[in-house]
């Protein structure tokens, strides 16, 4: 008997665990806009951070989760808090709905794997890399069949052979 219940209490905080984890907010997502701008945001435990590639950083935007809702401001300035029903599709898309306007935010999320700006080191050196990885994702998401190769992108470069500033000889 006393197997039994171990069992099932075993069972019941795997089970608990497996859901708190699969609607877990926290990580990278992308979305696009309704006008077919395309964000990616990283998500902690407190705050949200969206980059663009026109608008690069926006402002670092607290948030709390309440029940099945998130509660977060677009701006500083904004005195009211937006409201958001959280719909959680499977482990890789949620849905924000706001009832009062009928808002629908998709998230989609980013693979660990994906190399995104919270991965940056070397804003120098790898800027080109997360650009590269970033419009790939972009392409994923709008349903366009494009890949664009690191590699071969670098490979064209160096072939070019393209000064760096630095070299360039303006002085006429």
């Amino acid at each position: 008997m006393r197997t039994i219940i171990t069992l099932i209490i075993t069972f019941f905080f795997m089970s608990c665990s497996n859901d708190i984890k699969k609607n877990d907010l926290k990580g990278n997502w992308s979305l696009i806009e309704n006008d077919s701008i395309y964000f990616e945001v990283k998500i902690d435990s407190s705050n949200l951070l969206y980059y663009n590639y026109d608008y690069s950083f926006l402002p670092l935007r607290s948030y709390y989760v309440k029940n099945d809702s998130i509660y977060f401001q677009f701006s500083k300035n904004d005195v009211k808090k937006n409201v958001y029903r959280i719909d959680f599709q499977d482990v890789k898309r949620v849905f924000l709905k706001n009832d009062n306007n009928e808002i629908i935010i998709k998230l989609f999320k980013i693979d660990s794997t994906e190399f995104t700006f919270d991965k940056i080191i070397n804003l120098d050196d790898e800027r080109f890399k997360f650009e590269v990885a970033h419009l790939n994702r972009k392409n994923k998401l709008l349903g366009l069949d494009y890949y664009y190769d690191l590699d071969s992108i670098t490979k064209v470069f160096e072939e070019m052979k393209i000064p760096d500033v630095e070299e360039l000889d303006i002085s006429d």
